[in-house]
């Protein structure tokens, strides 16, 4: 077993971690250098649990001490352990998808923080929902994916419309991206982490006033009602 990668990681991860969620500084950018390789592999942090994966079969299997998921996955990269995971686990434990897994991380690790690369001003589409009957989930959250998956909008527009936190939206976007569920209409490319992206005019944010007011007030009564 050895430490994942952390010379690298720390320096990524103190580039920007404060004012950014750097998804390859934590648990993320782990997980998905594992499944690249293909290969079967087990995270372990020390006083906390296990996480094996078998990117074959494009799940995973959490196994945790104390219950906290949350606690597993905001850990920093350089604080997990790596080593091969040769034997499959028992049939009868529940499994959990890879990508259902990149969800809960991005939630988690980020901390309501912006991922990097992204903007409160980037027009998200999130391409599907997620199995939240399998995933940690709030009010707050499903409600964002409600208006997202329908309506493509800023987070900071988004965020006003439903009366919620810039973190949550924040949270939900970052979650969404490290999953693979995004889209940003108003970018030409889009990355994970901390790669340069490349981006159309951007979009500025007005107050709702008269028409453009009532049809907010309408799409937010038809969100309330999902």
């Amino acid at each position: 077993m050895r430490r994942a990668d952390s010379n690298t990681a720390n320096s990524t991860h103190s580039a920007g971690a404060g004012a950014h969620f750097m998804p390859d500084a934590h648990i993320v950018g782990l997980v998905e250098s594992i499944v690249a390789r293909g290969e079967n592999g087990n995270i372990h942090l020390e006083g906390c649990g296990d996480l094996t994966l078998f990117p074959a079969q494009g799940d995973c299997v959490i196994s945790l001490l104390d219950g906290d998921i949350h606690r597993f996955l905001s850990a920093t990269r350089s604080d997990y352990e790596i080593a091969p995971a040769h034997a499959e686990v028992a049939q009868d434990i529940r499994r959990l998808r890879i990508d259902e897994l990149l969800w809960m991380a991005g939630y988690s690790a980020s901390q309501g923080r912006m991922i990097a690369g992204g903007s409160l001003l980037d027009v998200v589409r999130v391409q599907r929902w997620p199995n939240f009957s399998r995933l940690p989930h709030g009010l707050d959250a499903m409600r964002m994916v409600a208006l997202l998956t329908r309506h493509p909008t800023s987070i900071a527009l988004a965020a006003r419309i439903l009366g919620i936190r810039i973190e949550e939206g924040c949270r939900v976007y970052a979650a969404a991206t490290c999953a693979g569920l995004v889209e940003v209409m108003n970018r030409r490319s889009v990355a994970v982490g901390s790669a340069a992206v490349a981006l159309e005019p951007a979009l500025r944010v007005a107050p709702p006033t008269g028409r453009r007011s009532n049809l907010l007030g309408q799409l937010l009564s038809r969100i309330m009602g999902l």
